[in-house]
């Protein structure tokens, strides 16, 4: 009996101190460790490494809880969680504008198909917030064509303005579309016909 109770106990201290040395583990020895895993196909371990890496501020572990998430891999796919961890990754000083406009968008052209267009011009507006002059040519549309907001061409102008002097070529078809027809603007076809120009130029 005594013996027994000795074994147990050793056994207790021994899982005391490993789950004592797995809270001690470096966040990046978490997240390569995370890395291994995730190239082995082992992706519900690897999700959780990259959690607790997370927790102690390690942005590569978020970055790749964000492309879990989008992707479905060890977990149930979640846009939403994607964006969350995405974000996170960004506050710690990820440069990661241009792959996080293109999921705003891709989840904004989600939203469309099921018309919850409130919800898709949120995600736009993040995206043209952070300069992705495609996002914010499609505010201007929404707002021409009344999409989650009132009819207002005059918006839409602006939108489309900006999202033109950024490059963006269907803004500009648009704002001939506009000037062609007087909507929101002074009709006026010279100026129609330079922006047409200019949008179907490339």
């Amino acid at each position: 009996m005594k013996k027994t109770v000795i074994s147990s106990l050793k056994i207790l201290l021994f899982l005391m101190f490993s789950i004592f040395i797995s809270s001690c583990s470096s966040p990046e020895s978490l997240y390569e460790d995370g890395m291994e895993e995730y190239n082995d196909g082992e992706f519900e371990d690897a999700l959780e490494k990259f959690e607790k890496a997370a927790k102690k501020n390690n942005s590569k572990a978020m970055l790749m809880l964000g492309s879990m998430y989008k992707d479905g891999k060890g977990v149930t796919q979640s846009y939403d969680n994607s964006i969350i961890w995405y974000e996170r990754a960004e506050q710690k000083g990820e440069n990661i504008t241009k792959k996080l406009n293109e999921l705003y968008k891709e989840y904004a052209k989600i939203h469309e198909q099921t018309k919850s267009y409130e919800k898709a011009l949120s995600l736009f507006s993040k995206a043209s917030y952070r300069n992705d002059f495609e996002a914010t040519n499609k505010i201007g549309e929404y707002y021409q064509y009344g999409k989650g907001v009132s009819y207002n061409y005059e918006t839409a102008f602006k939108y489309y303005e900006k999202a033109a002097d950024g490059g963006n070529l269907k803004a500009s078809r648009n704002i001939g579309y506009l000037y062609y027809y007087g909507f929101g603007v002074t009709q006026d076809y010279k100026k129609a016909a330079e922006y047409y120009q200019k949008a179907f130029s490339d």
